[in-house]
C-alpha cells in the first residue's frame, strides 16, 4: 500500500510540473503576406515589441506561451494598434511556437478564444502542426470571424495528436482610418486521458480509500 501511494504521489507530482515550449515567435506583415517581419523570444517563453509599418502608426504585440503536463496554451496577450486618419488597412499578425508536448492521449480538446474592440472586424485562424508557422488547411482547429466590441470562443476535438506538435494563431485585423482597437487572442490544448490511465487512478484511489478506512477501523 506504501508503493501505491508513492506511486499516486508521483502521478500527481508529474501533473503539477511546468515546463515553456521553446521556440516563440512572432510575425507581421500589413501587405498581405508579402512581407513579413520577424521576432522571436529567445526560449524566454514570452515576447512583447512595439513598432509601426504602413498605415499603422503604432503597432504593439504581447504574447505568451505555456506548457505543462496537462496544458498546452498560446496567447496574444494584448495586441494594441493605431492607424493614421484617413489610412485604413489591414494588419496580419502570426504567433508560433513549438515543441509542445502533452501526456499519450485519445487526443485534445482545443479552445479559441477572442476579443475585438473598435476598428472594422478581425479575423483569427488557429492550426497545429510540426512546424513553426505550420498553417497547413488539414490542420486548421478554429476560424472565428467577428466584428468590433465583440467577444467569441470555440471548442474543438483534435483526435490523435502526438508529440512534438507545434500551434500557431493567425489573426487578420482589417482597421480603418484613426482608430485605435485592442484585441485579444487565446489557444489552449488539453489531453483527452486514454481509457487504462483514467482506469489505473481510479483504481489508486479506490485502494487508498480502503486502506485509510481500514486503518480507522483498526
Amino acid at each position: 500500500m506504501k508503493q501505491l501511494a508513492a506511486l499516486l504521489a508521483g502521478a500527481m507530482l508529474l501533473v503539477g510540473m511546468t515546463t515553456t515550449a521553446n521556440a516563440l515567435s512572432v510575425r507581421y506583415s500589413t501587405d498581405l503576406g508579402a512581407t513579413f517581419t520577424t521576432v522571436s523570444d529567445g526560449g524566454t517563453g514570452s515576447i512583447s515589441l512595439t513598432s509601426s509599418a504602413g498605415p499603422f502608426s503604432f503597432i504593439n504585440i504581447s504574447a505568451l506561451t505555456t506548457n505543462t503536463s496537462s496544458l498546452a496554451s498560446l496567447f496574444m496577450t494584448s495586441i494594441e494598434t493605431t492607424t493614421a486618419a484617413g489610412a485604413g488597412g489591414t494588419l496580419w499578425i502570426q504567433v508560433s511556437d513549438t515543441p509542445y508536448n502533452l501526456p499519450a492521449s485519445l487526443g485534445a480538446s482545443a479552445r479559441t478564444g477572442l476579443t475585438y474592440q473598435l476598428g472594422t472586424n478581425v479575423d483569427l485562424e488557429t492550426f497545429y502542426g510540426t512546424a513553426l508557422f505550420d498553417m497547413a488547411p488539414a490542420n486548421q482547429i478554429a476560424d472565428m470571424d467577428i466584428p468590433s466590441f465583440a467577444t467569441s470562443e470555440v471548442s474543438t476535438v483534435i483526435p490523435g495528436l502526438s508529440d512534438p506538435f507545434s500551434l500557431t494563431e493567425f489573426l487578420m485585423i482589417n482597421q480603418g482610418g484613426g482608430v485605435t482597437s485592442l484585441t485579444t487572442a487565446s489557444l489552449s490544448v488539453t489531453p483527452v486521458p486514454e481509457p487504462g490511465t483514467m482506469m489505473l487512478l481510479g483504481v489508486g484511489f479506490l485502494g487508498l480509500a480502503i486502506y485509510g478506512k481500514r486503518r480507522r477501523n483498526a
